[in-house]
């Protein structure tokens, strides 16, 4: 596409950002150079590489006047920081009171907007009917099952169904969708947002949780923990290890079940949640009141 590589180049130095810094792990420099010079067309998989990368969408960078971008990157930076942090209840103030959705006009965009307000309807207000109707709103912007591959959000939005039809009661249609995200997530173009995933295992985990499969959701735990070390990425594995406490809390084995709670709030406090951090101390108060209440 014609001038695809001139756009590429002002994206970047609006950013501040180097042909070095923004080619690696992704092309080599000298490739980088021959697409902002429009002498070499990137494919899909780089394309999305670097618009990721970029902080932008393809659709943007495909279509969007670039004098755009930057306020609608500043909007979905802001979504992404709370919505990363499970800062729920300050996300569905911005996503109700700033009117944010105004500034957002891709599909992607719109995609993670309904995907922010789905998990709010979910997490704060435990309305299922509500939040499935606006992960599928979401989902269907992009996603199509003859993809070659899918994006990270594509793929939470799977598993966030699943979980969300589990607490309406409908389970075929639940591990459907857990299933169904985890199968995709080899076809996950990666990239350096890939960590993003390990909260896929966190979702099957849960569910298994609630349906009462301790031994399964302990599978996809260790799975989704080793998912996180092997990408060198502490994202999502302190809630990976709170689940895990809260499992043998569960089963009655109060040793594993404190010794995993103090990994988790290591993890949590070496990553900066001091939210999580608190909620961890105050669990185990309360698991130690209990203990010497029955002793």
């Amino acid at each position: 596409m014609a001038n695809l590589g001139q756009r590429i180049k002002v994206i970047r130095k609006k950013s501040n950002m180097t042909q070095k810094i923004l080619a690696e792990k992704i092309c080599s420099q000298s490739v980088l150079s021959r697409i902002e010079n429009d002498n070499e067309t990137p494919n899909a998989v780089v394309l999305h590489q670097l618009c990721e990368r970029l902080g932008i969408t393809v659709e943007q960078v495909l279509s969007t006047n670039l004098q755009n971008i930057s306020t609608n990157t500043d909007t979905l930076k802001k979504l992404r920081i709370l919505f990363d942090n499970n800062r729920y209840t300050e996300l569905l103030e911005y996503l109700k009171e700033s009117k944010c959705i105004n500034e957002l006009h891709e599909d992607v965009e719109l995609q993670f907007y309904y995907y922010c307000l789905g998990s709010c309807l979910y997490y704060l207000e435990q309305d299922y009917k509500g939040a499935l109707h606006d992960l599928q709103l979401a989902l269907n912007y992009t996603y199509s099952p003859n993809n070659h591959y899918y994006t990270n959000s594509e793929v939470l939005i799977l598993s966030c169904i699943g979980k969300t039809y589990y607490s309406m009661g409908q389970e075929q249609e639940a591990f459907y969708y857990l299933h169904e995200s985890l199968a995709a997530i080899p076809r996950v173009a990666i990239n350096e947002n890939a960590y993003l995933l390990t909260r896929i295992f966190h979702n099957i985990a849960t569910t298994h949780t609630m349906n009462g499969t301790y031994d399964e959701a302990q599978i996809y735990l260790d799975r989704g923990i080793k998912f996180a070390n092997e990408l060198h990425n502490s994202y999502y594995l302190a809630e990976l290890f709170v689940e895990k406490a809260a499992i043998y809390h569960l089963q009655k084995n109060e040793y594993l079940a404190v010794e995993e709670m103090n990994v988790a709030k290591g993890v949590a406090i070496a990553v900066g949640n001091k939210k999580l951090a608190k909620e961890i101390e105050e669990r185990l108060l309360e698991w130690e009141k209990k203990s010497n209440s029955s002793s």
